[in-house]
C-alpha cells in the first residue's frame, strides 16, 4: 500500500495589534490579547519571514514555506495607515542587527511560490494614503524584499519606501549616514525569476526601487 499525505498551504496574517510567534500562531486574523500560542495575527512580517544579517548568517526562523501566503493589514488597529519598519527596530531581528549595522537587519527572502499581499489586494486600486500597508526601510537596511534566490513569488498591494530624503550615492549633498531612516533597495531580485509584482507603490529609498 502507498499512503500519500497531502501538503496544505498556510495563510499567515500580520496586523499592528498582533503578537510574537510565541504569543500567536499567526494563522488567524485577530488581535493578541494574552497567553501563548493563541489564534491571532503576528505584529510584523518578520515573525513569518524571519530575518538575516547581510552576509546570510545569523538567521532567525522562517515559518513561511513554499506555497504559503502572508496577508498584511493596510490599516492600523489604532487607526490610520499601518506602517511596518524593516531594519533596525523591527522584531525578530538577527543577532547581528544593531543601530550601527543596519545592513544586518534584513528580512529573509520569501520562499518560492509564496504570496505576500496587502489585506485589500483583491480590490487594490489607487495606492494612496491609508489604502495600502506601508513597509519602510531604516538605517541602511539592504532591501525590503530579496527575491534573488526565489521563483514565482507574488507581491501585491503594498507601499514600499523609507522615511528619509538622503541618497546613498550620486549626490553632492544629502549623502546618507548610519543614523538616517533610509532603506537602500525596495525589491532586490537579481538571479530570481517568474515574479508577479502588482499594485505596488515603490518610492523614496536611497539607492534603487
Amino acid at each position: 500500500f502507498c499512503w500519500v499525505t497531502p501538503a496544505f498551504a498556510t495563510t499567515y496574517y500580520v496586523r499592528t495589534g498582533g503578537g510574537t510567534s510565541t504569543q500567536c500562531t499567526g494563522t488567524t486574523d485577530a488581535v493578541y490579547t494574552s497567553g501563548t500560542n493563541q489564534p491571532c495575527a503576528f505584529s510584523h512580517p518578520a515573525w513569518a519571514l524571519g530575518s538575516m544579517a547581510g552576509n546570510g548568517t545569523y538567521t532567525t526562523t522562517q515559518l513561511m514555506q513554499s506555497g504559503d501566503t502572508l496577508i498584511i493589514h493596510n490599516t492600523s488597529d489604532s487607526g490610520g495607515q499601518a506602517k511596518y519598519v524593516i531594519g533596525y527596530g523591527m522584531p525578530n531581528a538577527s543577532a547581528a542587527c544593531t543601530s550601527g549595522s543596519g545592513s544586518d537587519c534584513n528580512l529573509r527572502p520569501p520562499p518560492a511560490t509564496s504570496h505576500i499581499y496587502g489585506s485589500n489586494y483583491a480590490s487594490c486600486t489607487g495606492l494612496t494614503g491609508s489604502s495600502v500597508a506601508q513597509l519602510w526601510g531604516t538605517k541602511g537596511v539592504e532591501w525590503i524584499f530579496n527575491l534573488s534566490s526565489g521563483a514565482t513569488t507574488d507581491i501585491e498591494c503594498l507601499e514600499i519606501t523609507d522615511h528619509s530624503s538622503c541618497a546613498l550615492q550620486y549626490a553632492s549633498t544629502g549623502i546618507c549616514t548610519s543614523s538616517d531612516l533610509h532603506g537602500k533597495t525596495g525589491i532586490y531580485a537579481i538571479g530570481g525569476s517568474n515574479f508577479t509584482m502588482k499594485n505596488l507603490d515603490i518610492h523614496g529609498l536611497s539607492n534603487l526601487g
